[in-house]
Order: structure tokens, then C-alpha cells, then sequence
């Protein structure tokens, strides 16, 4: 008989029970359903909440073998499959059949650390180590079949902007493209993780103070997460300009700190300074051109 077995998390007690009931309906003399109390014996995950970023962790755990259905008021959820509350029986089978397509299309078993990540990124410690979870999760797909190629990871001149503002992420974005540089944004720490966990980026532009988790741990959690060729430089913006703010950027890791608003100027200063532009290589038999008088460099 095949087992399965659906760890509920972020469910009432009513739900809860509701589940326990529709898998006694879903079980047959070929295989079981039951509910567990341990993500390491599941089979799949059934999470009842909708907070960001429990939403990014759950995307993240996916993402490293985890099956997940999301119970909510509108049954649609980007990246993962959602179920309208309130739960009923057909709604609970779409969630089961989910978990089994899902097991049979890819038998990955996350592992502990993941499963520990998970966890901990729904029930905070509120010691800072959260902001380690999404790498912690990405980090656990150790396999080259998952892993995007070196050469879409890399690039040496992608700029992320992170903020939760999306005034300031236009305004940053637009003059960064003008610049020259490939920019990509994240409004929270969460997403700056989850995009950091997929590409290499040479510089991030990271905002101090957001939603969730903030733009120290952030920094942090980028600083410790080393897969991939490169560790991106990190340079804070703050409209706080007291030494203490400056200092907790410092003792967070961060290579440099901005005074928001952030004048054209300064960011040009920043990009150059931090960002180092890749040399083209010169074609067989060519020099360089010598520069003209009066060119500026």
C-alpha cells in the first residue's frame, strides 16, 4: 500500500480537523492518506497562510523538492498551486492528486536542512537568522539538473535595486539602465534573496528599512550565501544619516553607504567604484585606438 502523508501548516484547528477528514475519504485499499505532524515525514505541505513571506519560502521549498498546496480566499497564488477556502472535499482531492502528480514527477526528498529552513522561516527566531532561510532552501538543490547554466547565472554587471518604494525602484532602475548596466528590482529582502539565489549580480542597492525582513539582514544573508562565482558588493541607502546607521551598515557587511535621496551624480560614483566593467577582448592583428586629445575617461 502506498502512503501519504499532508503536514498542515498555517491552518485553524478547524481546518486542521477538516483535512484529517477528507483524508480518510481520499484513502483506498491501494494507498493511504493521513496527516502528520513532521515536514521531514510528509509527503506534502498544506500552508494556510498568506504572508509573503512565508508565501517566498514555501516558492523556495519547492524549488528544493518540497510539494505545496496553499489554501486561500481566491485559489490563485503565482508559482505555487492554490485551493479557495474554505476547504472542502473536492478542493482537499485537488490537493492530493496535486501531491501525488507532483511526488511522481519529481521523488526529491528535501532535505533536512531545507526542511529545517522552512520551518524557521515561518516561525522566526527573531535572532537575525531568518534572513538565512531562502539561501539556506536554494542552496539545498545540489544538483546539476536544477542549477541554471554558469552562463545565465553570471553577470557581471547586473545591478539589483531593492525597495520597497516603486517610485525609488524606477528612479534607480531607469538611471541604471542608462548607465549601462542590466538592473533588475526586488521589493523586499525576501525577493532580493530569492533572485540572488538564481543569478549573480556584482552590486546590490539595498534599502535599510522595509517591510519583513530588513536591509541589515538582508545584507547578511547575501554576504553568507557564496554559490556561484560571485559575491555581489552591497551598498546600503538610508535617509538616516546618524553615525549609528552607518555603523550597524558596516558591522552588517555592507561595501558602501548612500544618504537617500540619491543624486544622478553619487550613483554614477557608486556604479563605477563598485562595479567593474568586463574588458573586451581585441580581435587577432588589431590595437588599441589611442585616445584622442581632449577625450575624457
Amino acid at each position: 500500500m502506498d502512503t501519504y502523508t499532508v503536514f498542515p501548516v498555517g491552518l485553524s484547528m478547524a481546518e486542521e480537523r477538516e483535512l484529517a477528514t477528507f483524508c480518510k475519504f481520499a484513502s483506498r485499499k491501494t494507498h493511504s492518506w493521513s496527516v502528520t505532524q513532521s515536514i521531514r515525514d510528509a509527503t506534502g505541505v498544506v500552508l494556510g497562510s498568506t504572508v509573503p513571506a512565508h508565501l517566498a519560502a514555501a516558492l523556495a521549498f519547492q524549488y528544493a523538492g518540497g510539494r505545496i498546496a496553499v489554501l486561500n480566499a481566491t485559489g490563485q497564488q503565482e508559482g505555487l498551486l492554490a485551493v479557495r477556502r474554505p476547504l472542502q472535499l473536492d478542493r482537499a482531492f485537488t490537493i492530493f492528486n496535486h501531491i501525488k502528480l507532483r511526488l511522481a514527477a519529481d521523488p526529491r526528498t528535501p532535505d533536512p536542512a531545507a526542511c529545517a529552513a522552512f520551518q524557521s522561516a515561518l516561525h522566526p527566531s527573531g535572532t537575525g537568522q531568518d534572513a538565512r532561510v531562502l539561501p539556506l532552501i536554494r542552496a539545498s538543490l545540489a544538483t546539476e539538473a536544477d542549477a541554471p547554466p554558469q552562463s545565465e547565472r553570471l553577470s557581471l554587471t547586473a545591478v539589483m535595486v531593492v525597495d520597497d518604494s516603486p517610485v525609488a525602484q524606477n528612479y534607480l532602475r531607469n538611471r541604471i539602465l542608462a548607465m549601462g548596466f542590466a538592473c533588475d528590482v526586488a521589493g523586499s529582502g525576501d525577493e532580493a534573496l530569492l533572485l540572488i539565489a538564481q543569478k549573480d549580480y556584482a552590486l546590490v542597492l539595498l534599502d535599510i528599512h522595509m517591510q519583513g525582513i530588513d536591509g541589515y539582514q538582508t545584507c547578511k544573508a547575501i554576504k553568507s550565501y557564496k554559490r556561484g562565482l560571485t559575491v555581489p558588493k552591497v551598498v546600503m541607502a538610508s535617509s538616516k544619516t546618524g553615525t549609528i546607521d552607518k555603523i550597524r551598515a558596516t558591522l552588517s557587511g555592507c561595501d558602501g553607504y548612500l544618504t537617500k535621496p540619491i543624486n544622478e551624480t553619487e550613483l554614477a560614483r557608486t556604479l563605477s567604484t563598485q562595479v567593474k566593467r568586463p574588458t573586451s577582448p581585441l580581435a587577432p592583428g588589431t590595437q588599441a585606438a589611442a585616445p584622442q586629445s581632449g577625450a575624457m575617461y
